[in-house]
């Protein structure tokens, strides 16, 4: 290939481009993609497979580490080095230019730097271009950049834009971790990268990226790359009692990546020399397994039962002991106390010893799934399984005020205790169930499932918007039904109509309407599946792991879903004690899906076959172990009636400070918080000396806060300064995003550069609330040449955005009001009335 990569810039010079491209067509030849003619060098430098290989070429050198693919071309690690845009058969940075001025150029002259972004000589200065260069031989990050800081010092104000226009591209076609895990499954043979060479993308517009993010050739980069690393299923040689397996004729010893070893746990000594024993000649990676020597449900030693958490405590010191060696003990992180939660121990040569758990059934489970087996969970087993089945399903991105809806207020409610205050007697009660509920709850399922947006917000209940509570979305109920409610709170569709059916008294008074959803029948597929693949008895488990998995505490959930799915799994149990007894008030106790009732009150055959076509037997089941049951009943716990604070009820206790967390467009516009805010005056007055923004943060209690850039005191908090060079990485401002927090505090913002407003932007369409802070005639600091933003910048939409809205403007000055300096502020004010 005779032409040089032109997009590559930075460290990559065309002498290396050369050689990675040459190593890549030696291996593959000069393929094409999506069936189009075969290209040889030099023809059509920019078409097909030219385009991937030199997208190649950059993943391999210049991919950013620790940060997202949506904020790859915000946060540039090098900033001088990166890609260049350009669009198919236009010369570079043409493409990005152009998108400028679509963008932020298209109204009339009279509009705040209009005039000078038509000017080109104005456009390739603001870009920073160096001399003799132009748009047309190329743009990266740091040119937009610039771009952005000239911008916003001429009043204009849409940087946020392009977050949007680059974001809505990586959205629309990345590839998900399912799907490469899928390539993986269906290619054992083929060498795959461990980690995954990112898409790299341009702008939006006819972008000449495009084809780096088709799976194929995501497929093929990475199947191609020098460096791959094999990801195989491995072969699991199952060993029990020390023994070791001989190798069949014709066998391959190279395919027997893992070996596991089960030992009996006799005692201790003896358990530790059948490991030195086998360690000896031993050349397989193993995996010893220690498992009860019966088939008690505790491990049993020295004529004493012993909890899990303490065998391989014990069996450490026996091995230091007898080796003088010390293995490395790997622990649970959520106990306190190392030494008691030892999970596993590896040796010195990289083997483990570790308790039997389900090892054969995961085994063979992830077996019948196929899914590579790599001593992985049940619950990560079943997670792969489905995710493989649907691979593009999409997460709800939930705002603070979703979050916290679903954390508190629309908490699923699984019940747990008496209904009534009477002893439990085996004699004249029973208990019963729902055989596999919550499969039942999902395969069942009557109305769609929603998915949210953070752009979903609460609005009052209306019964036509919402098709009488039918929609996707949660709604708010105030009712004192206990089950299927639990109260007042934030309840799924299926509530709501569950309600209306059975006349139980209820008000719903707002909603939150979901802006995707997915049908009803949309998880048939995955439980019929499963079932067929592991059969009914087995198949409960795994679904249930999937189930809990979807509740997991995330800015992007699936938690609404398995709201959801208890919420209906509530009014089955409903329909179950309607059925057996009449209804809820003659249950006595209720356990997830199980109900204690008298026998005398049973008015029906509970052995009813099963209208769902997939659930064996029965309807409802009679549960032998009632003792059990009793004892995972609280004793003293009663189930009645009890108001939840609602969102509403608890912001009119809350401090307007925190209440701006939930509702700040009118925060300062209602006169039931106005007086609030007055009253608090003099809390927010600073005194000299003090720390106005670790005062403002003492406000916000209970929030976690901290301050993150302060401007010289930052040795003294452990802070950092985003300001004098902006010493602040930008892959530490990538995991800072990763750390959402409630509320940012921005002083100074008139010395805010533009990519600053990129990550604030992001931390807001993330949900984030804000204060920002800033001064109209404030003079500019001594080590910038000016401020970065115009001087009506606090009128600016952008700023607008981040802030909800909400302007105050402080007239009177509590800080230094005998400095001599204060004769500066009155000159200004005065100055300012005369014009």
């Amino acid at each position: 290939m005779s032409e040089p990569f032109k997009n590559i810039k930075g460290s990559m010079t065309n002498e290396r481009a050369h050689l990675l491209v040459q190593e890549w067509e030696e291996k593959h030849g000069y393929g094409s993609y999506n069936d189009r003619k075969v290209i040889r060098p030099g023809e059509d430098d920019y078409q097909v497979h030219v385009i991937a290989l030199e997208t190649y070429v950059f993943s391999v050198v210049n991919t950013t580490t620790n940060v997202t693919l949506a904020e790859m071309l915000l946060f540039d690690k090098s900033q001088d080095e990166g890609m260049s845009i350009r669009q198919e058969g236009s010369p570079e940075g043409t493409c990005f230019d152009s998108g400028i001025m679509r963008i932020m150029a298209w109204r009339k002259d009279n509009y705040p730097g209009i005039r000078e972004l038509n000017d080109v000589k104005w456009r390739e200065k603001a870009y920073g271009l160096g001399p003799g260069k132009s748009i047309s031989d190329g743009l990266n990050c740091r040119n937009a950049n610039n771009l952005m800081d000239k911008c916003l010092q001429i009043g204009r104000h849409s940087s946020m834009y392009l977050i949007d226009m680059h974001g809505d591209f990586v959205f629309h076609r990345r590839t998900t971790e399912a799907e490469e895990q899928e390539v993986i499954r269906k290619n054992p043979n083929v060498k795959f990268r461990k980690e995954r060479i990112p898409p790299v993308f341009g702008t939006l517009y006819n972008n000449h990226f495009q084809e780096i993010v088709n799976l194929k050739v995501q497929q093929s980069l990475a199947a191609r790359s020098r460096e791959a690393n094999v990801v195989k299923s491995e072969v699991a040689c199952k060993i029990k009692g020390g023994k070791k397996k001989e190798l069949e004729e014709g066998e391959i010893a190279e395919e027997l990546k893992m070996q596991y070893i089960e030992i009996d746990l006799t005692d201790l000594d003896t358990v530790v020399k059948t490991i030195v024993e086998n360690e000896k000649d031993n050349e397989l990676p193993t995996t010893y397994v220690i498992r009860k020597s019966d088939s008690k449900d505790q491990f049993h030693l020295e004529n004493k039962n012993i909890s899990e958490s303490r065998v391989l405590t014990n069996l450490l010191f026996h091995y230091i002991m007898e080796t003088k060696f010390i293995p490395k003990a790997n622990t649970r992180t959520s106990s306190k106390d190392n030494m008691s939660c030892i999970e596993s121990l590896v040796l010195h040569n990289g083997n483990i010893i570790k308790l039997y758990k389900d090892l054969e059934t995961r085994q063979k489970c992830a077996e019948k799934l196929d899914i590579p087996f790599k001593d992985q969970s049940m619950s990560s087993i079943s997670m792969e399984h489905f995710s493989r089945t649907y691979p593009h399903l999409r997460k709800s991105t939930l705002s603070h005020k979703m979050s916290s809806i679903l954390d508190f207020e629309g908490k699923p409610s699984i019940f747990y205790g008496k209904l009534q205050n009477v002893f439990f007697d085996p004699e004249t009660m029973d208990a019963y169930d729902i055989p596999r509920c919550y499969t039942t709850s999902m395969y069942s399922m009557p109305l769609e499932y929603a998915i949210f947006t953070i752009f979903d917000h609460v609005e009052e209940y209306d019964k036509d918007k919402s098709n009488g509570g039918k929609k996707a979305g949660l709604y708010l109920v105030k009712t004192t039904n206990v089950i299927p409610c639990n109260g007042d709170g934030w309840y799924s569709n299926v509530i709501v109509q569950k309600l209306i059916k059975e006349g139980i008294p209820h008000q719903v008074t707002d909603m939150i309407i979901a802006s995707y959803s997915l049908p009803a029948t949309y998880f048939k597929k995955f439980i019929n599946e499963t079932k067929d693949l592991l059969g009914d008895e087995h198949a409960k488990f795994p679904i249930n792991s999937v189930i809990g998995n979807l509740g997991r505490r995330e800015n992007e959930s699936h938690q609404p879903l398995r709201k959801q799915i208890i919420d209906y799994a509530n009014c089955m149990l409903y329909d179950m004690a309607k059925d057996l007894v009449g209804g809820m008030e003659k249950v006595i106790a209720v356990k997830a899906d199980c109900i204690v009732v008298r026998k005398d009150d049973i008015i029906e055959n509970p052995l009813i076959f099963p209208t769902i076509p997939y659930q064996p037997k029965m309807k409802y089941r009679r549960e032998e172990r009632l003792p059990v049951i009793q004892s995972l009943i609280p004793k003293h716990r009663i189930l009645k009636f009890k108001v939840r604070k609602l969102v509403k009820d608890r912001i009119l206790k809350q401090d307007s400070l925190d209440r701006y967390l939930h509702d700040p467009i009118n925060i300062y516009r209602s006169e039931e918080y106005s007086s609030k805010i007055w009253e608090r005056k003099v809390d927010l007055r600073i005194k000299k000396g003090e720390d106005g923004a670790q005062m403002l943060l003492n406000l916000l209690n209970g929030k976690g806060c901290r301050i993150q850039a302060d401007a010289g005191f930052a040795e003294n908090v452990n802070g950092k300064t985003i300001h004098k060079g902006l010493t602040i990485d930008m892959t530490q401002v990538a995991r800072m995003m990763k750390k959402l927090p409630d509320v940012i505090l921005v002083d100074e913002i008139s010395q805010i550069p533009a990519y600053l407003w990129n990550i604030l932007y992001a931390y807001k369409m993330k949900g984030c609330k804000f204060f920002i802070f800033g001064d109209a005639v404030q003079l500019p600091p001594v080590e910038l040449p000016k401020q970065m933003l115009a001087e009506d910048y606090l009128e600016t939409y952008m700023v607008s955005f981040i802030a909800d809205g909400n302007l105050i403007t402080l007239t009177e000055n509590h800080r230094y009001i005998n400095d001599p300096s204060n004769m500066m502020h009155e000159i200004v004010s005065a100055v300012k009335n005369e014009t």
